[in-house]
């Protein structure tokens, strides 16, 4: 008969190890011996990531397992899950806020919550993200990965997350004057993600993070056209730039800039505007945008489409600015080698 070697262990390794499994399956040991039955109760990082084709079920599961956890500290909590179209919003946002409000008692460092679907039947859904969240000290990371609007509703006195390292969360025009408050009040922050979904045209944003090292910023409506990013992040090390063009102004130059990708969709037939000429003003956007990174070492083009290269290639070299620390320069279209003239403007300028 082969020792048990894993019995031998004390509860307190045990519990670590469970802590490591996804917390359905450290659940599922409770059913191996008398000792096993309460010890993943005492686990630390909640992940979770599923289908449910029942979400009533789903909200039981979840409810039970957060009511059956003892320790006071949850580090991470992880939930991922994908829901059928049937499933009604009114039960999704219902049970949402109880949970954050449950974790947020328990000084987690991680929160990160999505929802996925694949026809986008969530997308009107209002998630409200309650007080407690601006108020955790302990997080470090926080990643909302919400199909609907995220609304916020705390007073920006209400921001204090000192420790906030990481920050992704999708951006519609409800809470847009809070985003820039909101950068600012974090002090350590070092990557940030912002998905826009904007229907209104004229949009500000001020992105001001003395430490922050890694930005994706992704336009995922045209309606943002003349959206405005004034950028002041001296330290940032690796950039990245999806979707439709904006405007984009560098407060700074980040003179520590690794690697730049550029990835543009071009505006469909329909949501075209009769006055706006795009072999100019739509790619002239990206001047400014060039300005700022001209201390890149690599820089990567993606386009779907060849007429942003067209534009680059008519540009007077007095345009664009000089590429002093430029090792690699790569242009792909709809994601293949591009195989084209490489564009004249900015090889001048090597």
């Amino acid at each position: 008969m082969e020792e048990d070697r894993i019995s031998d262990l004390p509860d307190s390794l045990l519990i670590i190890i469970l802590s490591f499994l996804s917390i359905d399956t450290a659940a599922s040991t409770s059913v191996l011996s008398r000792r096993w039955r309460y010890l993943w109760t005492h686990v630390t990082h909640f992940s979770l990531e599923t289908t449910f084709h029942d979400f009533r079920t789903f909200i039981t599961s979840v409810d039970h397992i957060l009511s059956e956890l003892t320790s006071p500290k949850i580090h991470t909590f992880n939930l991922q899950f994908s829901l059928r179209q049937s499933t009604k919003s009114t039960q999704i946002l219902s049970c949402f806020v109880p949970w954050l409000h449950q974790i947020c008692r328990r000084k987690p460092e991680v929160i990160n919550v999505g929802f996925h679907h694949s026809h986008g039947f969530y997308s009107s859904l209002l998630f409200h993200i309650p007080t407690c969240v601006f108020e955790t000290r302990s997080l470090i990371e926080l990643d909302l990965n919400l199909p609907g609007y995220i609304e916020f509703k705390a007073p920006t006195t209400f921001i204090n997350l000192p420790n906030l390292k990481k920050l992704s969360l999708f951006v519609c025009d409800s809470y847009c004057y809070l985003i820039d408050t909101l950068i600012k009040s974090l002090p350590l922050l070092e990557d940030l993600k912002l998905c826009m979904n904007l229907t209104v045209d004229v949009h500000c944003f001020a992105i001001s993070a003395s430490n922050l090292k890694n930005l994706f910023i992704g336009m995922n409506d045209w309606g943002s056209k003349v959206c405005r990013f004034a950028i002041d992040a001296a330290k940032l090390e690796h950039c990245e730039i999806h979707g439709y063009l904006a405007f984009y102004e560098f407060v700074r130059t980040p003179i520590d800039l690794q690697m730049v990708l550029i990835s543009v969709e071009e505006p469909s037939d329909d949501e075209k505007d009769d006055d706006f000429d795009m072999d100019y003003e739509y790619y002239s956007l990206i001047l400014g945008l060039l300005q700022g990174i001209s201390c890149v070492r690599s820089l990567v083009f993606i386009t779907y489409g060849a007429d942003m290269l067209s534009y680059l290639n008519g540009l007077d070299g007095i345009d664009v600015p000089i590429f002093r620390n430029l090792m690699d320069l790569s242009f792909y279209n709809d994601t293949r080698p591009y195989e084209g003239p490489i564009t004249r403007s900015l090889l001048r300028q090597l």
